[in-house]
């Protein structure tokens, strides 16, 4: 949520790659530029110290808490339903599903936040009726 407070840019090169959780960081950018085959989707994971003795209801519990917060969040970064909906989908935590270029626009994960759109419009408006 940092990111998008401060407006920031974010990317993922060539070289880069930007798996599982690393999607919600590319989310928050309100410029979305990645390399398509570089994000993939994983299953939503948590870190559980000591899992033999959790309950599954108190797992299944967790798992549910956890997926209403990234479904809010990413809600918040004015992603499309889809995105949430297709992590969720995963079927392993092991496994990534590498995005192409067309996957990584549908998902909103290529592209530009509209409300900055809007910024960036309404100062180079700005900018041109100062300088005339």
């Amino acid at each position: 949520e940092e990111i998008r407070k401060q407006w920031a840019l974010t990317t993922v090169d060539d070289d880069g790659e930007c798996f599982g959780a690393c999607v919600l960081v590319l989310a928050a950018g309100v410029r979305r530029t990645p390399a398509p085959q570089n994000v993939g989707l994983k299953r939503m994971d948590f870190a559980q110290k000591d899992s033999a003795s959790v309950s599954p209801d108190r797992t299944k519990q967790k798992y549910t808490g956890l997926a209403k917060k990234v479904e809010t969040y990413l809600a918040r970064m004015g992603m499309p339903k889809k995105l949430f909906q297709e992590i969720a989908a995963q079927q392993s935590s092991d496994k990534v599903r590498l995005l192409d270029s067309a996957r990584l626009k549908a998902l909103g994960l290529d592209g530009i936040d509209p409300a900055y759109e809007q910024w960036l419009r309404a100062n180079d408006n700005q900018e041109r009726s100062h300088s005339n």
